[in-house]
């Protein structure tokens, strides 16, 4: 492994001051792997598949719960249903920022009633 400016020299014998080098021979299947258990991750039962299926209140649920303190994928299910909004005709973009808005001033209105009920803030 090579340091910057650290004048290591690397397996030609050659001092290499321009950057810093890790050798990874698997690297790349590494990535490979990743992407795939990503996207299977994602194509099969996840946050797409609720929000296709149930939609708006899905969406709104999520965002809701998460802030709330619950943790859930708020804002990959924002995400997902800007990318459905705008690859299809399921959802409209319009009303996908209206109803991400609402359940997050819901969720946060909800949490600090909680706090305050239970006494979280510790007063």
């Amino acid at each position: 492994m090579s340091h910057a400016g650290s004048g290591y020299e690397n397996d030609s014998g050659q001092s290499n001051n321009v950057g810093f080098h890790i050798d990874l021979p698997n690297f790349d299947a590494f990535v490979s792997r990743s992407k795939l258990v990503a996207m299977s991750f994602l194509s099969h039962s996840g946050v797409d598949h609720l929000i296709t299926t149930y939609g708006y209140w899905a969406l709104a649920a999520i965002i809701a719960l998460e802030s709330m303190a619950v943790p859930l994928p708020g804002e990959t299910a924002l995400i997902v249903a800007a990318l459905i909004a705008a690859t299809t005709d399921v959802l409209n973009i319009w009303i996908v920022i209206a109803v991400a808005a609402f359940g997050a001033i819901v969720g946060d209105i909800i949490g600090f009633w909680k706090a305050v009920r239970w006494d979280f803030a510790g007063s």
